[in-house]
């Protein structure tokens, strides 16, 4: 007999609205702290509601196998979460990180990506990381001498996406220069997350008619100009760096190189069956995933 993890007590139009607001992770945060590291609440969808579906929270990865009781061979992603993944960077195209580890490609797409996440290859582009961090300091410098007030975490998240941008893409994002493509992902991810992630996920008639919401348009805006965005990153990375063939150098050890060098399964089906359309997406996944996150960090650690 499996134990299950407490219940919260607490109504589905609570995480509904934490997750229409943006505040779901912080709600859930809180409740780590009054619930303990592994817990399960009632989903905030409607269908949650007249299903009785249950999600779990799990607040330290030492519990991890507490919640996956099955067999790895037999855990499957769960589709509502990741297609918001799908609809919000890949305008519908399947990710690397949405697919599901069983017969969706995942596998030689992954394999092929690893290396660029070596500490040999990433030491190759500690001048690249040096750059981003010296224009981080000259705004510190700028600052210090006028006595300007500094948020430090928007500016670490600057220095993230030029680091991405640069060491995966061999692409200057100029987020630190106050770019308008460096605006575009600090600013507008986090409202396109909030539509497609959030709002939609409680109000899916929205992607029918978002013509009827200002954030709705706003959203469909900003995800067209990232899919532009990555669509220049691959066509200028193509001409600098690829031959005749459109291949990378056997040298180029860059995500962006990898993503190109993984054209089909062991099947013999193409791992991007759209193209670059599904190449994008996987760009801009690679992009975006974990920007703030890891910008937070830092300047947490600051």
């Amino acid at each position: 007999v499996v134990e299950l993890p407490p219940l919260l007590d607490a109504p589905w139009t609570e995480t509904a609205k934490a997750f229409m607001t943006g505040q779901f992770y912080n709600l859930m945060y809180q409740r780590v702290k009054k619930m303990g590291p592994v817990f399960r609440f009632r989903q905030a969808r409607p269908q949650g509601l007249l299903f009785g579906s249950q999600a779990y929270v799990l607040g330290d990865y030492k519990h991890l196998k507490r919640v996956l009781v099955q067999q790895p061979g037999t855990l499957l992603k769960n589709p509502v979460v990741y297609d918001i993944i799908n609809q919000a960077v890949g305008l519908g195209r399947q990710t690397i990180v949405a697919r599901q580890t069983f017969g969706e490609h995942w596998a030689p797409i992954r394999k092929g990506v690893a290396p660029a996440f070596s500490m040999m290859n990433l030491s190759k582009r500690h001048h690249m990381m040096h750059a981003c961090l010296e224009g981080l300091h000259s705004q510190l410098e700028r600052c210090a001498a006028s006595g300007t007030p500094l948020d430090l975490s928007e500016w670490f998240i600057r220095l993230t996406i030029d680091v991405i941008g640069l060491t995966a893409f061999d692409f200057d994002i100029g987020a630190l220069k106050g770019s308008k493509e460096g605006q575009l992902i600090l600013e507008g991810i986090p409202k396109l997350f909030l539509e497609f992630g959030s709002k939609r996920i409680y109000a899916p008639w929205r992607k029918y008619v978002p013509f009827m919401f200002k954030e709705a348009v706003e959203a469909e805006a900003i995800r067209a100009d990232c899919h532009a965005l990555c669509t220049k990153m691959i066509r200028q990375y193509r001409e600098r760096h690829c031959g005749a063939d459109g291949r990378p150098r056997a040298d180029d050890t860059t995500i962006v190189a990898q993503i190109l060098r993984v054209p089909n399964t062991p099947e013999g089906k193409l791992s991007y069956p759209h193209g670059d359309d599904s190449l994008i997406a996987d760009v801009m996944g690679f992009l975006f995933a974990g920007h703030d996150t890891t910008g937070f960090t830092m300047a947490w650690c600051a």
